[in-house]
């Protein structure tokens, strides 16, 4: 501009239109939440979102975010004085070189402030992950009748009593153990030994010796704090003798030797009163009941914090081992020991002193008690608990919710927790259940957005029969445990129809490329009932002309047909590869191979590479049917490569391509999962964001971090999780428009570039993580002197051009 104007004000000016800038930016996120430094966090560390801290970090952030807002206006202030009122020598000096300074002292104080801050965050530890020195030895977990007064268990207490349980569980052969105790304490150290030693953990439905009688065999051991005689239910083992008896723990296993959990292998069977009166067992995973956890705490975390835990409900079933017992030790919180059996015992143990609020974990027999003492006979209670919280299981009445929210001050919030995930509603002022969604964090989930979407249903990967253009023969099995059986038919588990229409969607979506959606259903028919453990083939044949895919859903031997019909997706999407490639023949090769599976087409693009890299290109492309070469006579850079692959693409009619770099960096296993992204969301860009090993460079890691922090505020997004890393699905239209458009860099600023203008345009960015890894005898073309000049240069252009579109930006952000 200033060359332009040929005005050296213009010049002068720039270091107010730079904080000016930054303060819009930030200041624009302070009215639409989530403010900017919330963002940069999640951007460096993504487990913050969903988590049991997440509203303090969040808090802390909008203070962080106020102190940059005022330091620009600040700077911003002081750098105008400098231009009319101070000569060009304080100018320079302070425009220069103070005011860089003061940034990196506050930098730097922030930084000091946060880590002091960090320490004194909540942090959730769940069962499968803790170690030795997950919490301070003297952190209380458990205490007796009262807060204020008897003796308390600690962290020491934890590790000390599971240690003596392990060595016990360890001498007897038996892989089952039934597991069934009045004391909380007793039931969390025993249930963590059986589970650290590789046991499966049956809890008993109730606590008479028939009920255990029941479901024990001679092969199945038996651990309780209750008296039983050996003729009721066999021998048992006594935890109280064993926990406080005369032999000591010697020692303490240290952090490294300490027994790991695995969540998915680790099977708790609880049981529940069957039609004919015989208990049934359910099975879920320790992994279910951990992911639960993280639900109920990223939307109720800080109530938990807050609060002492009460129960009045036992731990042997799904709802009161997870609100009882998993979820306190989970975020640290202190569990009452003994089961509150009576009213009057929830006053009682506040104690003579008083007691902290308390979180109350209940049934609708409890409430239906509660509600009864409100009864003129009765009263209510005299001393009632300041702030209480109360979670209840499923089936309370909306008179009896009214009546207990007027006694405890505070309506229920009613939680059906079952084998299918878990849900809620407020007692008594809704009748619609609200299932918990997952927190955005990456991690696991039901429908599990890290791997593949049938795998989120508990669906192994299909295999592969037959792929002849566009008829597709498939072999699939269904589990007894996958989740589309659960809450159809309680008696008889089939696999509903909608699930099996979707299970084709998902599967025509992955190998033709076609839409998630359906616009028409042209002809369906389910002849059998198709049930749990079925293998299953599945035929799916593409109709090109009139869009349709017709599937029959069979048994392998194709005598007996489960169902059938025809259906019209909402869209057509094609999609393929582009590979740009500059002297990576000895890894394009490879690639290109295990890319040719997925039957979709492959545009190899070398730029100007040597004679070697040529012939092997050219092996390559002769090895796989489906790959068309092009070669650029001269290296024109990497986003010349790309767009050149692209408006091949375009040409062949494709409507989505994924970039995959040719250097080996990208795990390019994700491929399938991306692609599929992109069919259900043909909007959008489907991006990666990198997920590191060892052998990442720190400067690689480091100076990332500062690019994505420009491409979040030149797009005042805050949702750019990386914008360098070449594995994406592009729709060809848009990324053809802004190339076509306008200048974009055509060498190593072109992702970045790229990817801005297409947020620019309106496109969606969604966001998935790929493994990167950095072979030692890879070849990288990235100059770091002239490359990040070159991206520096590309970052100024996109931040005048922000400024161009700053109301916009704005509007979108606030929507």
């Amino acid at each position: 501009m200033c060359l332009i104007t040929n005005s050296r004000l213009v010049l002068k000016l720039y270091p107010v239109l730079v904080s000016a800038a930054m303060l819009c930016a930030f200041g624009a996120t302070l009215f639409s939440p989530p403010v900017m430094v919330f963002r940069f966090a999640l951007l460096q560390d993504k487990s913050i979102r969903g988590s049991l801290a997440e509203k303090r970090v969040e808090k802390y952030c909008r203070k962080v975010t106020l102190v940059w807002c005022a330091f620009f206006i600040l700077n911003g202030g002081t750098a105008l004085f400098t231009v009319f009122f101070a000569s060009e020598r304080l100018w320079s000096v302070y425009n220069a070189g103070l005011s860089y300074i003061l940034m990196g002292t506050l930098f730097a104080g922030e930084f000091i402030v946060r880590k002091m801050i960090d320490k004194k965050m909540p942090k959730a530890v769940p069962l499968s992950r803790f170690t030795e020195g997950s919490r301070p030895a003297d952190t209380v977990l458990c205490y007796e009748q009262t807060w204020s007064e008897g003796p308390r268990k600690t962290w020491r207490d934890f590790l000390d009593d599971t240690a003596r349980l392990r060595r016990l569980i360890r001498t007897e052969a038996s892989l089952k153990w039934i597991l069934r105790t009045e004391d909380y304490w007793y039931f969390l150290a025993a249930f963590t030994a059986l589970l650290q030693c590789g046991k499966q953990v049956l809890l008993a439905a109730g606590a008479s010796p028939a009920c255990i009688a029941e479901i024990r065999d001679n092969e199945t051991a038996f651990l309780t704090d209750m008296e039983f005689s050996p003729e009721e239910t066999g021998d048992a083992l006594f935890i109280p003798a064993l926990l406080e008896g005369d032999s000591p723990v010697t020692s303490t296993a240290p952090a490294e030797d300490l027994p790991r959990i695995n969540a998915e292998e680790a099977v708790i069977v609880t049981y529940t009163c069957g039609p004919a009166g015989k208990g049934e067992a359910a099975g879920r995973r320790l992994s279910e009941f951990e992911r639960d956890s993280r639900f109920v705490l990223a939307k109720w975390g800080e109530e938990w914090l807050a609060r002492k835990v009460c129960s009045t409900v036992d731990p042997h079933h799904i709802y009161g081992l997870l609100f009882s017992v998993l979820i306190p030790f989970t975020a640290g919180v202190p569990f009452r020991r003994k089961r509150i059996e009576r009213l009057e015992e929830w006053e009682q143990c506040a104690g003579a002193s008083g007691e902290d609020s308390r979180m109350l974990i209940t049934s609708p027999a409890f409430l239906q008690e509660a509600a009864e003492a409100q009864s003129p006979e009765k009263g209510v209670f005299r001393n009632p608990p300041r702030s209480p919280w109360i979670f209840s299981s499923e089936g309370a009445s909306a008179e009896t919710a009214e009546k207990a929210g007027g006694l405890f001050g505070f309506r229920p919030v009613e939680i059906r927790a079952g084998t299918g995930g878990i849900a809620w509603r407020r007692s008594g002022e809704r009748s619609e259940w609200i299932p918990l969604d997952p927190p955005d964090n990456g991690e696991t989930g039901k429908n599990d957005r890290n791997g593949d979407i049938l795998r989120g249903h508990g669906i192994p990967a299909e295999k592969i029969l037959e792929k002849n253009g566009d008829t597709l023969l498939l072999e699939i099995a269904v589990p007894p445990d996958c989740d589309y059986f659960d809450g159809h038919f309680p008696v008889i588990k089939v696999l509903p129809a909608v699930a099996q229409l979707e299970l084709v969607i998902r599967l025509a979506a992955r190998y033709f490329g076609t839409g998630v959606h359906v616009s028409k259903v042209k002809r369906i028919k389910f002849s059998k009932l198709l049930r749990p453990g079925a293998v299953l083939r599945i035929k799916l044949e593409l109709q090109p002309r009139s869009g349709l895919i017709a599937f029959t859903i069979s048994t392998p031997d194709e005598k007996q047909v489960y169902s059938s019909g025809t259906f019209m997706p909402d869209r057509i999407i094609k999609q393929g590869f582009v590979i740009p490639v500059y002297n990576h023949g000895r890894t394009a090769g490879p690639l290109v191979e295990k890319l040719s599976r997925c039957g979709l087409p492959i545009i190899m693009v070398d730029d100007g590479s040597d004679a070697e890299t040529r012939s092997l290109l050219a092996a390559a492309a002769a090895g796989c049917p489906l790959t068309v070469l092009l070669t650029l006579e001269k290296n024109r850079g990497k986003g010349a490569a790309v767009i050149a692959g692209i408006e091949k693409a375009g040409a062949m009619g494709l409507t989505h391509v994924l970039q995959i770099d040719a250097d080996g960096q990208h795990a390019p296993d994700r491929s399938g999962f991306f692609l599929e992204e992109s069919a259900a969301h043909p909007e959008a860009a489907i991006c990666a964001w990198p997920e590191y090993d060892d052998s990442v460079p720190l400067s690689r890691k480091y100076g990332r971090k500062i690019a994505n922090a420009w491409a979040n505020i030149v797009t005042l997004s805050g949702g750019v999780a990386d914008a360098m890393m070449g594995f994406r699905v592009y729709p060809v239209e848009p990324f053809l428009r802004v190339c076509r458009g306008q200048h974009v860099d055509r060498r190593m600023g072109f992702d970045i570039e790229m990817l801005v203008r297409l947020y620019w345009l309106g496109i969606p960015l969604v966001f998935h993580p790929v493994k990167v890894s950095y072979p030692k005898d890879g070849i990288s073309h990235f100059r770091a002197g002239l490359d990040n000049i070159r991206i520096s240069g590309v970052f100024t252009r996109l931040f005048f051009g922000m400024l161009i579109r700053l109301p916009r930006l704005v509007r979108r952000r606030a929507v």
